[in-house]
């Protein structure tokens, strides 16, 4: 706060200055006169910037809370200094009603500039105007709406109280009407509550009921009671009284808004921070096993995030040896000494032949009952619940992962889909291990490249999907040992394949890396989003989090609906699709707007991306690649070209996939000659049959 004092003087010092005008206008004058009324409402509105710098680096939930702390604050003290307990001559009366009056401003000021911060959250066009518009209606509010009626009287333009019946003026009826939209306009903006976890909300909730009960009081109860509401301010200065006013209507409407929507919000609350947490410790994993090359420690690694997540009470990790088909016991954490003592002997048993034969999860919800691990006598005991996950490396199983609750029934479906990413990320991590063991004592730089390259390439589908409806083919050659390109599929129903192609800037094995972690947050958000555009944002805000600021990722994902013939899809950043239509002979090259993964934080990211629906006919070919493959370059350093490889596939759309992408490669070759490639070229071809 000094600091942004010592560098920002000159509104400390005009507000300083209309304040002591105010007081000198006061004590001079017994009638109220419109030039202090503008003075007053001059110094209210210039608090606001000054007072928004204050809290500018806070946190939302901090705002939050600063919000409701100043509204407690200016609706305690007018509670506090009613007009009967303020004396009526003498110095205490002149300091007790001035600082009542320019305390409550303060508060009431700092309150809405909090509370504007939170209403621009996640904003659009229209949310600063709509803001701005309710600023300057509670400004001619204050400045020309008659002051409210104190019991039967009402308070003139000197701040004085008379007798008689009070009505509104047509003007203040006008005005009222005005800024009452707004405030309701304005309190639809409760978008800031969604970022907030669990026992944010529960607290925000609290603390809103009782700041609530305050703003009641000082609006409702105080006047019924007493038939006084605000009534040092309004004999301080009407103009004051009416901003007080304004603001605690507008306060009171705005918390029974954000209210409403946070209980709303509290019981799917906890579902949303599973998920938050499950996607944060996969990449807090992908981050931390991909340079880990000890096989003790990143067992250590895999089994806590496995019981952080999925609140296991125990779990233990089995990983195949290289020289044999049998499993030994490498890592555990907090498993029963019986039954830790029979699996170091032997860890296999009824339940690993079955993950091995099966290759897939294996869920047991009573331990005592299923007929895989009713007959096994060295759990001692025990009942509970069972979750068991291969890891696998292209089709074969290195290790299993197991979790163990002691309550039956105890793991959801959606821990044996997080558990899945973690055993893909944990298989590709304890290979990279083993290949960096094996390889100490050969050359270390050659030796981490190809076991990079190998980690890669098995991060890539094994196999193409095999369709009725659609002919596939892809194809990923990197630059070096190890690149950024990436390509994969994801069935989400029985109707519907997703495809994703993407290229990580930069090369080498750090692209390589996050190449790595893309997957398996791709992977992870495409059971969850089946709309191409909602998996980006939300993949954005990770990578943008997670990433480094000099990387990005570009991408184009689609979902290919099979039974109405149809591709949903979006680009972040990445190359065109090429879409050859059977019907004609015209080459279209497909390019929505969209910015790369990872560049920004969401607001213009998700202004700029867009989703398009391509209906789709048999003969229909779509060519997605990378800039590797259009930007291969010979000796005498001409590019390859987007003209030319639109060229290829029009003249070879009578083919097969596999045909189009043999020419494809054929003709890059016979361009490029001896140059070396200086990038990755990735490219997925998809036929409508």
């Amino acid at each position: 706060m000094r600091k942004i004092i010592a560098y920002q003087p000159l509104p400390a010092i005009l507000i300083g200055i209309l304040l002591l005008l105010d007081v000198s206008i006061w004590q001079t004058s017994s009638q109220e006169s419109l030039g202090r009324n503008l003075i007053v409402l001059l110094a209210v509105f210039s608090m606001m910037p000054w007072l928004g710098r204050l809290h500018q680096n806070l946190s939302i939930h901090q705002k939050d809370k600063l919000f409701l702390g100043a509204v407690a604050a200016g609706a305690l003290i007018n509670l506090f200094y009613q007009e009967h307990n303020i004396g009526s001559q003498g110095i205490l009366w002149f300091l007790l009603r001035f600082l009542t009056a320019w305390l409550t401003a303060l508060a009431f000021v700092l309150a809405l500039s909090a509370l504007r911060d939170l209403i621009l959250v996640h904003r659009k066009s229209s949310t600063n105007r709509n803001f701005a518009l309710l600023l300057i209606a509670i400004a001619l509010y204050s400045f020309f709406a008659e002051p409210i009626a104190v019991g039967n009287q009402t308070i003139d333009a000197a701040g004085q109280l008379g007798s008689g019946a009070h009505r509104l003026s047509l003007v203040s009826k006008l005005l009222s009407a005005a800024m009452i939209y707004l405030i309701v306009v304005n309190s639809f903006r409760v978008q800031w509550i969604k970022v907030l976890n669990k026992r944010q909300k529960i607290v925000s909730f609290s603390l809103r009921a009782m700041v609530m009960a305050l703003v009641v009081m000082v609006l409702f109860v105080t006047k019924a009671e007493s038939g006084q509401e605000l009534v040092t301010l309004y004999r301080y200065c009407p103009t004051l009284g009416n901003f007080a006013w304004a603001c605690l209507v507008l306060f009171f409407i705005y918390l029974v808004f954000s209210a409403t929507v946070l209980l709303l919000y509290l019981p799917t609350a906890s579902v949303y921070d599973r998920k938050v947490k499950e996607i944060s410790s996969l990449h807090q994993l992908s981050r931390i096993i991909l340079g880990v090359f000890d096989l003790e420690q990143l067992a250590k690694i895999i089994l806590s995030r496995t019981i952080d997540v999925t609140g296991a009470d125990f779990g233990w990790l089995l990983v195949k040896r290289s020289d044999s088909n049998d499993f030994d016991l490498i890592g555990h954490s907090q498993v029963p000494t019986g039954l830790l003592q029979h699996l170091s002997i032997n860890p296999e048993n009824d339940l690993t032949d079955w993950i091995l034969s099966h290759r897939e999860a294996l869920t047991i919800d009573q331990i005592g009952r299923h007929r895989l691990s009713s007959g096994l006598d060295y759990w001692g005991g025990l009942s509970g619940s069972l979750l068991g996950i291969p890891l696998l490396a292209g089709d074969t199983v290195i290790g299993m992962l197991f979790a163990f609750k002691h309550d039956e029934y105890g793991f959801l479906p959606d821990d044996k889909v997080i558990l899945t990413a973690f055993a893909n990320n944990a298989s590709i991590a304890i290979e990279n291990a083993r290949l960096v063991q094996q390889s100490l004592e050969r050359e270390k730089y050659e030796q981490e490249i190809k076991i990079a390259h190998q980690a890669q390439m098995k991060l890539l589908p094994r196999s193409m999907p095999q369709l009725d409806t659609l002919e596939i083919d892809a194809v990923c050659i990197p630059a070096n040992e190890v690149g950024g390109d990436y390509y994969d599929f994801f069935k989400i129903s029985e109707q519907e394949l997703a495809v994703v192609i993407g290229d990580v800037s930069g090369k080498g094995a750090e692209a390589a890396f996050y190449m790595a972690e893309a997957k398996g947050i791709l992977e992870s958000l495409s059971s969850i989003y089946s709309s191409p555009k909602e998996l980006l944002l939300q993949a954005n805000k990770i990578f943008y989090e997670t990433f480094d600021p000099k990387t990005f990722f570009s991408a184009i994902y689609g979902v290919f609906n099979v039974a109405e013939r149809t591709l949903r899809f979006c680009r972040a950043g990445h190359c065109p699709l090429i879409h050859c239509p059977n019907d004609r002979d015209k080459i279209l090259l497909i390019e929505p707007p969209g910015l790369g993964l990872g560049l920004d934080s969401g607001d213009k990211f998700a202004a700029t991306l867009t989703e398009q629906s391509l209906p789709l006919e048999s003969g229909d070919i779509l060519f997605f690649y990378t800039d590797g493959l259009v930007e291969a370059r010979n000796t005498q350093h001409m590019e390859f070209g987007e003209q030319r490889l639109c060229e290829i596939v029009g003249q070879n759309r009578e083919g097969s996939v596999a045909e189009i992408k043999a020419e494809v490669l054929r003709h890059i070759d016979a361009f490029v000659g001896n140059h070396p490639r200086h990038d990755d070229l990735t490219m997925v071809i998809i036929k409508v049959r």
